[in-house]
């Protein structure tokens, strides 16, 4: 959680009013970070990692 807080902060500054934002400020921001590859997903991004755990739980047998 830290870690990504602190990647947050190299976009907004902390006395920055997210409210304020336009809503494709914040989506950019977003989509930045998560596309982003990440030592703790074995150099994969959050995106990749997500579509993944996805597509496991769409392919499980009812």
């Amino acid at each position: 959680v830290e870690n990504m807080n602190k990647r947050v902060r190299r976009y907004l500054p902390r006395d920055t009013d997210l409210l304020s934002l336009p809503h494709q400020s914040v989506r950019s921001i977003c989509e930045r970070l998560n596309a982003t590859p990440r030592k703790c997903l074995d150099y994969r991004t959050p995106t990749e990692v997500f579509r993944e755990q996805l597509v496991e739980i769409v392919s499980l047998p009812e």
